[in-house]
């Protein structure tokens, strides 16, 4: 049976190191979820179903190699599977993410082929380091407080990466025409070399955090997802990841359509991404001072939920005319979208310790299951996204009408589901043997 006795509370510097990979992480999860479509489909001039279709299949991809990968890291006995993993997928995922900027020509179509193969690529070394990097966090602490804390520097790192994107997002965007594919090269340049750097120093941890286990597990990748999904908490932790992936892609996706379509300044979008983030950055901080005096992870998960619908029905009315009022709003979706992160994530980390000790299941293919699906619905929410568009605007409806329907009446409806999801989600004591 797998062993794991990581420290209750690692030092600061270990969880620091662990945790700033995000940053490189988050910015090319934050191209992908925001820009990458724009780009495809403005910048480049591919169809926005072909580009919605480039997106999807890449994220299936990925979602499909995560659980390819964390199943055979834990069939292979050796002790050092995530150092492989994140020295050979992070050069891997920074040198495609550049080439899919740099070796773009919108005057060459179509384009569709090779930006295709370079996404695939990005992702299947973003996908060698994802799942090295999750499932090193059940090695960060054995407490659902300790987690909680490391979930939420995680997440500071991840808003530090968005920032970066939604700065370079508004900096090309904005630049004239004949100098903005220049700009997007300059921002994929930072993006690749952050990325390669941070996530890369993960390796320099302390054996016993990058470990995976003491022995190989041998029990079949489907015997063993049917033993995750026999328990109720992991069923419901997996649909509400993939509802709230579905969410975020949404409205992300229409972020810079909304802004050209109703300001007639895509660039508007960086800022609003930036106003999302910093409202992220400022509840996860919060966590970090007051992580001893939280409630319970489900009643803030509850609460996290409800700001989030909120501010998507405000949105929703004011978006037709952005209104003073829209900026707050965005702060409030940052900050719900933090609060249901930290609290999937620290859930999953608990739920890890709990299979471990009592069905002797390893630390990769829980995480490689959950991102999986994460990823599939991810992608999914793109298709959705450019289908919704598509068929809005067969329908009658104006690009503004589509776009808000898609964007943020639906992401409204998910909110309301996951709400009552979370009540299936039993109140335990927070400890490492519930």
């Amino acid at each position: 049976m797998p062993t794991f006795s990581p420290a209750s509370s690692p030092p600061f510097r270990e969880r620091f190191i662990y945790a700033s990979g995000n940053m490189g992480k988050s910015w090319v999860w934050a191209t992908f979820d925001s820009v990458l479509l724009y780009y495809l489909s403005t910048v480049l001039g591919l169809p926005l179903s072909v580009a919605g279709h480039i997106l999807m299949l890449s994220l299936l991809w990925d979602g499909a190699s995560n659980l390819l990968l964390s199943y055979g890291a834990d069939r292979v006995n050796n002790r050092h599977v995530f150092r492989y993993f994140l020295l050979s997928g992070a050069p891997l995922c920074a040198a495609s993410f550049f080439l899919i900027f740099y070796g773009s020509n919108p005057q060459v179509p179509p384009q569709a082929l090779w930006v295709g193969m370079l996404c695939l690529l990005c992702r299947t070394g973003y996908t060698l380091c994802d799942v090295a990097h999750n499932s090193m966090l059940a090695n960060m602490s054995t407490t659902s407080q300790g987690a909680s804390s490391v979930s939420a520097l995680r997440l500071i790192f991840s808003a530090t990466g968005s920032i970066g994107v939604g700065l370079g997002f508004k900096y090309a965007l904005a630049s004239p025409p004949e100098q903005q594919l220049a700009a997007f090269v300059n921002v994929a340049a930072l993006g690749a070399t952050l990325y390669l750097v941070m996530v890369s120093q993960s390796a320099l941890l302390p054996q016993s955090r990058i470990r995976l286990s003491d022995t190989g597990v041998k029990i079949g990748l489907l015997s063993t997802i049917r033993r995750l999904f026999r328990d109720k908490t992991f069923q419901t932790l997996c649909v509400l990841a993939s509802l709230h992936a579905g969410i975020i892609t949404l409205f992300y996706k229409g972020l810079p359509f909304l802004g050209k379509t109703v300001l007639l300044n895509a660039s508007w979008s960086g800022d609003a991404l930036i106003y999302i983030t910093i409202g992220k950055v400022a509840v996860l901080v919060g966590v970090q001072f007051a992580v001893s005096r939280l409630p319970s992870l489900h009643a803030v998960f509850r609460l996290s939920y409800a700001a989030l619908g909120l501010a998507f029905v405000l949105t929703a009315v004011t978006m037709s005319g952005l209104s003073p009022a829209l900026p707050p709003l965005l702060l409030l979706i940052g900050g719900a979208e933090a609060g249901i992160g930290m609290c999937l994530w620290a859930m999953l980390s608990t739920f890890v310790h709990a299979a471990a000790a009592r069905d002797g299941l390893s630390l990769a293919l829980p995480f490689g299951v959950f991102l999986a699906l994460l990823k599939a619905a991810n992608g999914v929410g793109s298709e959705i996204f450019t289908s919704g568009i598509n068929l809005g605007m067969a329908m009658g409806c104006t690009q503004t009408s589509a776009l808000i329907i898609t964007t943020i009446i639906m992401p409204i409806s998910a909110c309301l589901l996951s709400f009552i999801l979370i009540k299936r989600l039993r109140q335990k004591d927070e400890s490492p043997a519930q």
